[in-house]
């Protein structure tokens, strides 16, 4: 989910062209207890929702969920950077 949200940070809208992001924290992760793990083989649809962005710092906070079909397996809370070296 991390690298899902690294990908939204490098978008136009959101801050994009700069050069490095940082993984600054996780928050409030939590697996679903509807699966007991997920397996080789099952497809994984990861989804970001950006919460709140700061722009003049480019930090963004967000929300992931991870899905197997339409179970919920994964969730929890992102702080997302970006800089120049």
């Amino acid at each position: 989910m991390a690298q899902v949200g690294g990908m939204l940070m490098l978008q136009p809208e959101v801050g994009g062209s700069h050069d490095n992001i940082f993984f600054d924290g996780i928050e409030k992760v939590k697996q679903s207890e509807v699966l007991e793990a997920v397996i080789a083989g099952d497809t994984l649809v990861t989804r970001m929702t950006l919460v709140k962005l700061q722009k003049r710092f480019v930090i963004a906070k967000m929300e992931g969920k991870a899905y197997v079909g339409d179970d919920l397996v994964c969730e929890g809370e992102f702080l997302v950077a970006t800089g120049t070296d």
